[in-house]
């Protein structure tokens, strides 16, 4: 390793007994109403001694004023892509805030600006005139196309809403705070940046203030720099870490990069911009080809270079912390063993829009009340009519006793069919109302369903349950919380 890189690494080499804490979960308990469903890892009281567990160096120092970020405290970071986040993602940037001030730190925001999300599409449930919910997609930019990297494309004008009515008033008003937001940064760079921004506003009354960190910009430090020379000498070594690692954990569902040594194929964990502004797979002879090119580094680089550089903790999602596992395993078989990043942790939460007036049924219901309008048109005992069953059964028994294709089975089975065909005449009522029972049930599973989405974006939830959602991560990561509470 050089000298550079292990500056990096050694100082934290004391934290692997409090990394093995990472196994640790803690989940407390659901309730309703404001309350959320937390997901925390390790034991949150523990996340002020993770953050605090060794000075700043040298290195650390220059990589992050390199980024343009404060140099004399220690950082709790954080990050997604640029859109505007459900409440899940909220808890990372809550918990971000909350840690951060009580260490006495900076709270950063990493925003992945070379992803090619869509940030511009926006689901909104909405209610029809009978009151049932539905799902509507309300496109800020209508006349995006392709998929080019966020921090490539220009700010938008958001367009406005013209979709059915929202489903209560509060989705109303967060309807005009996201359009409010997008259009105060609409003189943003990019649209990564004006979606940043605009979260940063939204979440302004409950989140302490972060800076920002563009994903793209983590390729003007030296730290990349050494870390794609170090793929360069020696890319057989890079790959094999890594592939090892996606191997190793199963559950993260990554790809392994491609590499033929005989070929000289080796795939690095980079990015690369076409002049099209497209992203494109980097190889190891696209370095040696060209003394420039457009890099940027891919999800597990990305944070990697972070933790190595840029803060004492890490706060994750839930996929991100599985991600995580395959990073730790890379960096320490790549970079040696005593290659040991920031610690991370994981926060997730689950608020549910307080959508239902009414009945509850679920998928099992809807599915059974389609089923019994079905079957009634076919079963007479079903609609209570004893005779047409008797008969029924008894040319069921007489065509079991004919041979197949023979002309009196085809017969008694006609005959069977105008039985049924007039007992649903004579029925035609009750078959009605088992109709509109299925198409009542199916309606109650589809709101229940649109009901039971976390991933509504947060500005649509009550403000009550966005302060319980803070208080919560407040009192979780309280240093004076009893850990057997």
């Amino acid at each position: 390793m050089s000298p550079a890189l292990a500056s990096f690494c050694c100082d934290n080499v004391h934290l692997s007994t409090i990394l093995s804490m990472n196994a640790l979960n803690r989940v407390p308990s659901g309730m309703t109403g404001s309350s959320a469903d937390m997901t925390l890892k390790p034991e949150p009281k523990l996340w002020s001694l993770l953050a605090q567990s060794h000075p700043i160096s040298a290195r650390q120092m220059q990589f992050r004023a390199q980024l343009g970020l404060n140099t004399d405290r220690p950082i709790v970071m954080t990050g997604h892509q640029a859109q505007i986040w459900h409440p899940g993602v909220l808890s990372k940037y809550l918990a971000s805030g909350k840690l951060a001030t009580q260490i006495q730190g900076d709270s950063v925001w990493l925003v992945v600006d070379h992803d090619t999300n869509d940030p511009t599409t926006i689901p909104v449930p909405t209610r029809r005139e009978d009151g049932s919910l539905h799902r509507y997609f309300w496109h800020l930019d209508p006349a995006r196309v392709g998929k080019s990297p966020l921090m490539t494309q220009p700010a938008i004008t958001p367009a406005p809403y013209e979709g059915p009515q929202p489903a209560n008033q509060r989705i109303a008003e967060g309807i005009n705070a996201i359009t409010e937001a997008l259009n105060a940064h609409r003189d943003s760079t990019s649209i990564a940046m004006q979606f940043a921004k605009a979260c940063r506003d939204l979440v302004s009354d409950r989140v302490e203030p972060a800076s920002i960190v563009f994903a793209s910009d983590l390729a003007r430090t030296d730290l990349f720099a050494e870390l794609v020379d170090r793929m360069r000498d020696d890319p057989e070594a890079c790959i094999l870490a890594y592939n090892q690692a996606v191997r190793d954990h199963p559950q993260a569902n990554l790809k392994p990069l491609l590499m033929n040594a005989v070929q000289y194929v080796y795939e690095l964990p980079l990015w690369q911009l076409d002049q099209d502004q497209n992203r494109q797979a980097v190889y190891v002879e696209h370095l040696e080809q060209a003394t420039e090119l457009m890099l940027m580094p891919k999800a597990l680089l990305m944070t990697a270079i972070v933790r190595l550089g840029g803060c004492e903790l890490f706060i994750h999602g839930t996929g991100g912390g599985i991600y995580e596992q395959v990073v730790d395993q890379w960096l320490t078989n790549w970079l040696n063993s005593d290659a040991s990043p920031a610690p991370y942790t994981v926060a997730s939460a689950t608020l549910v829009l307080d959508l239902l007036d009414g009945i509850e049924t679920d998928e099992h219901d809807a599915a059974r009340a389609v089923w019994q309008a079905h079957a009634a048109r076919h079963r007479p005992e079903m609609l209570e009519d004893d005779a047409a069953a008797h008969a029924k059964q008894y040319l069921l028994d007489q065509i079991a006793q004919e041979p197949r294709s023979s002309t009196k089975r085809h017969a008694l089975y006609r005959q069977m069919h105008e039985l049924l065909k007039k007992t649903r005449q004579t029925h035609a009522s009750s078959l009605h109302d088992y109709e509109k029972k299925a198409l009542r049930a199916q309606r109650q599973a589809e709101n229940a369903a649109i009901a039971a989405d976390r991933t509504w974006a947060f500005a649509f939830y009550e403000k009550e349950q966005l302060e319980g959602l803070a208080l919560q991560l407040s009192d979780a990561l309280s240093p004076n919380r009893d850990l057997d509470e």
